[in-house]
């Protein structure tokens, strides 16, 4: 039997993955596959409205990540650039 809680807490590497590694990997969500810009909802934290993770490809592998958190019903946000890893778990739609 596959244990599931070591594959919901390990820590992935973002960079240089391709779309397709990134679909296995985190699923599809609402994500068209021939764009350059995916997002994926992650888990809020306190005080937060939301916070999502954006990847940028860019021939077909990430080039740029970052993640935005949103305060008061998205009237407030804050974006963190250059995300190199994640947790699997904090991703809410996760596989």
């Amino acid at each position: 039997m596959r244990n599931t809680r070591s594959n919901k807490d390990s820590i992935i590497s973002l960079l240089e993955m391709t779309k397709e590694e990134t679909k296995n990997i985190l699923g599809c969500g609402f994500n068209f596959f021939p764009s350059r810009y995916w997002s994926y909802p992650l888990k809020a934290a306190r005080w937060e409205s939301s916070r999502v993770l954006y990847l940028y490809f860019k021939e077909g592998r990430i080039y740029e990540t970052f993640i935005y958190r949103y305060y008061l019903g998205k009237l407030i946000r804050k974006r963190t650039d250059n995300i190199k890893s994640i947790s699997i778990a904090s991703i809410e739609d996760s596989i």
